[in-house]
């Protein structure tokens, strides 16, 4: 996380996949790996990296959301997923923020407020 949080995401994308091989039982190093694929713009390679973090915490409810605008920045229905996220944690104003602007199917705008949502994330407060 101190890579990550310092724009090192070559050294953060690294120590995430060493985290991730010695105990791969935690959703945090899933989401540095997604975060980073963000910030390159790379959202197939994120949507692979939150699917992969969530077979390891299924009620995460910021992968859960990850999940949804990263299908909706690839241009895929985020509907259930954006819901699912929203059902984890139903008082966030980001996922509900999120879901809202979803709930009408894939199109441009969708895929944007997408994007905007995986740029503006942080890291996952439990470290």
């Amino acid at each position: 996380t101190a890579a990550y949080s310092t724009g090192d995401c070559a050294s953060a994308d690294r120590l995430a996949r060493s985290s991730i091989d010695a105990l791969g039982t935690r959703a945090p190093p899933w989401q540095i790996l997604e975060l980073c694929d963000v910030e390159a713009g790379h959202y197939r390679q994120a949507l692979k990296d939150v699917r992969s973090g969530l077979a390891v915490d299924p009620d995460d409810w910021e992968l859960q959301a990850a999940l949804a605008a990263s299908l909706a920045a690839v241009g895929s229905d985020a509907r259930t997923a954006a819901q699912a996220a929203l059902a984890l944690n139903p008082i966030d104003p980001g996922v509900d923020a999120l879901a809202r602007a979803l709930r009408g199917g894939p199109s441009r705008g969708t895929r944007q407020a997408a994007i905007t949502f995986l740029s503006d994330q942080t890291l996952i407060s439990s470290g």
